[in-house]
């Protein structure tokens, strides 16, 4: 049997509680650098340069999510 790895997710610009909570829940580990992220949930849609620089930064992110996009 193969044991999947965790996810390191990038939780960001800010973190609230309920967010932690949820991606721990799910089985995500949260990091708090882009370096260590496969994946990002990027919670503010007024700052799209700084998810740039946060893409641009994390080579290994695989997948973003943007809660607000509906």
């Amino acid at each position: 049997m193969t044991r999947r790895r965790r996810t390191n997710i990038l939780l960001a610009p800010r973190t609230p509680e309920r967010m932690v909570a949820a991606i721990e829940a799910g089985g995500g580990t949260l990091v708090t650098r882009a370096e260590d992220a496969d994946a990002v949930v990027w919670l503010d849609p007024s700052d799209p340069g700084g998810l740039r620089d946060v893409l641009n930064a994390g080579a290994d992110i695989r997948w973003v999510q943007l809660p607000f996009a509906g």
